[in-house]
């Protein structure tokens, strides 16, 4: 193998940005912890909130996850009775909204997931959380080596 693993190890993207986003999920699944939150589904409720009443194909893109991981990931959400899930048949056909209480219950957890939005924010620095979504919003568009050979601007 032409690099030896411990340059790859020192200089691999995809293991930084794991390990990032493994460190900054566990910071807010703490802060969210007390509201029975953890982080992806706060982003479940949040996404929810924001399109009220879009499909759940709709949601899944959003959070770029597979419709049928989001159908999982909401069975708590709604033994808990944070969303409802309204609609015929097929995934395409479902709506979801929030209940009266996950609505109360995203509007609380809100000031926690602030805290922990501000304690990152301080480590990186002000100046650098701009940039940082950039960054990041330009890594989303990566795609499959089959379908993008583009380079990034």
């Amino acid at each position: 193998m032409g690099t030896d693993a411990a340059t790859i190890v020192e200089v691999c993207l995809a293991l930084h940005v794991r390990r990032a986003a493994r460190r900054i999920s566990r910071r807010f699944d703490e802060a969210l912890a007390p509201f029975g939150l953890d982080v992806s589904q706060f982003n479940i409720l949040c996404v929810i909130a924001a399109l009220e009443g879009a499909a759940l194909t709709t949601v899944a893109d959003v959070l770029d996850i597979a419709p049928s991981t989001l159908s999982r990931t909401l069975k708590p959400l709604k033994a808990q009775n944070m969303v409802q899930v309204f609609g015929g048949r097929g995934r395409g056909g479902l709506t979801l909204s929030l209940t009266l209480h996950g609505a109360d219950v995203f509007n609380t957890a809100v000031g926690a997931w602030k805290s922990a939005q501000g304690y990152i924010a301080s480590v990186l620095g002000e100046a650098q959380v701009g940039r940082s979504l950039e960054i990041l919003e330009k890594l989303e568009h990566i795609s499959s080596p089959e379908t993008s050979h583009q380079p990034m601007e």
